[in-house]
């Protein structure tokens, strides 16, 4: 009989010893999912930033090219302003 319930001591030491094990297990679990999630976020944020520079740059780059046609168009027309200035000049002889 004293055999058998030193058994039975042992045995529940061992279980009181494996849930302890497990509780501490599942805090880790849930610190590590955590972590995980926390991860996800700044990943899918970062990203989310990432495309918005990209759509900022992309309109950013057309409205500079829409600004450079119009400059060119405007230094032809002054062009065209000066010389048509220079052929007044030149007919009238000044």
């Amino acid at each position: 009989m004293y055999v058998c319930m030193q058994v039975r001591a042992t045995l529940e030491s061992l279980v009181s010893t494996k849930q302890g094990e497990v509780v501490v297990l599942q805090r880790e679990l849930e610190r590590e999912k955590a972590g995980h999630e926390k991860a996800a976020r700044e990943a899918q944020e970062t990203r989310a930033l990432w495309e918005a520079e990209v759509k900022t740059k992309s309109r950013l780059g057309l409205t500079l090219e829409t600004m450079q046609k119009t400059i060119d168009e405007s230094r032809a027309e002054s062009q065209g302003l000066v010389s048509a200035v220079s052929v007044v000049y030149a007919i009238e002889g000044i």
